[in-house]
């Protein structure tokens, strides 16, 4: 069972599960969705394995065959049901594109109540914003999600994709409980500057894609082995998977599967215990359909790695061969805005 940890500090610290689960996969972006009783079988076998932090957003929708919104939220509502809302911390964000690139309070307080209902939950313990809102000013995004606060809708505000002057503009008004950034042996342009700034304003980090969309797992090695068909969407929305540049970082993971084997682990259960051990600020949150790739998941958290390991797997995939941006449209980094 996996041990807690706590993101952010003080009056805005949230103890969570060790690992969290990303629940985007389940309807969007890699295939079409799954079937709902697979998706609740899935979270509900994340909850028996100690998995109560549970990461969703509005934005993460589909169309469905007879054009209804398949929503992410809508799914788990179902397995929050199942396992209890008091047993869980549940995240979800604001898309700032579904609203105009803006954020206002109301549009804020608007956007939080509805997901709140699609989650059939009273709040969220996590609401982020998801991007930085270019049409409105950070200190505005700060008010606006103070609000959603003082309205009993959530907990603790998060911050994805932010940059460094960003989040602490907006932590000086409205204090942030966790970053969540995309952070795996694949993607470290974080280290250098937002993880110190993170640690000294006592924020907590939540690594996505920490398998970076399964690259890490080793059994990607062309577009043939992206399982969604035409649903998956990582050769065009991720530059890791454009053209060439798959077949190169496969390469890449070639010697992190050598490292694993040595151990007799898989290359996806080192990449997650190395991400695990950058600190216990930090909270990996990979996706999965599949309860047997949940398993392996979960089970890397029981690898201790030394400072040594840590060094070694860091240099089996130097980030200057590292092929392709992380996304292909045009807000491809974390930068201030």
């Amino acid at each position: 069972m996996p041990a807690a940890r706590t993101l952010g500090s003080g009056a805005y610290a949230l103890k969570t599960s060790e690992q969290g689960f990303g629940c985007m996969g389940i309807t969007a972006f890699y295939g079409k969705p799954i079937p709902d009783e697979d998706a609740v079988a899935l979270l509900k076998h994340a909850f028996a394995r100690g998995i109560t932090h549970w990461d969703t957003a509005e934005a993460y929708q589909v169309k469905g065959e007879d054009d209804s919104t398949i929503y992410n939220e809508d799914v788990l509502r179902k397995a929050i049901i199942e396992v209890g809302r008091e047993n869980l911390q549940i995240a979800t964000k604001y898309q700032p594109s579904l609203h105009d690139n803006q954020i206002t309070p109301d549009l804020a307080v608007e956007a939080c109540r509805a997901s709140c209902e699609r989650l059939g939950v009273d709040f969220v313990d996590l609401y982020y914003v998801h991007r930085f809102a270019n049409m409105t000013s950070v200190e505005d995004q700060a008010r606006s999600m103070k609000t959603v606060v003082e309205a009993g809708l959530a907990k603790f505000i998060g911050v994805s994709e932010f940059g460094i002057k960003n989040i602490r503009a907006f932590h000086d008004i409205c204090p942030i409980t966790a970053v969540q950034q995309e952070w795996s042996l694949m993607n470290r342009d974080l280290e250098e500057e937002l993880v110190p700034t993170c640690r000294e304003l006592g924020i907590g980090i939540v690594a996505y894609s920490p398998l970076c969309r399964s690259l890490l797992s080793g059994e990607v090695k062309s577009a043939s082995d992206l399982s969604g068909g035409a649903a998956d969407l990582r050769a065009s929305r991720y530059g890791r998977f454009a053209g060439n540049n798959l077949e190169q970082n496969a390469s890449l993971v070639d010697e992190v599967s050598k490292l694993a084997a040595d151990r007799g682990v898989s290359a996806a259960q080192l990449s997650l215990a190395w991400v695990a051990h950058q600190g216990s600020d930090v909270v990996p949150i990979p996706g999965t359909t599949k309860i047997c790739h949940l398993n392996e998941n979960v089970d890397s958290l029981s690898l201790v790695l030394s400072s040594e390991d840590m060094e070694v797997l860091a240099a089996a995939v130097p980030q200057e061969r590292v092929a392709g941006d992380r996304y292909c449209f045009s807000n491809n980094t974390f930068r201030d805005n």
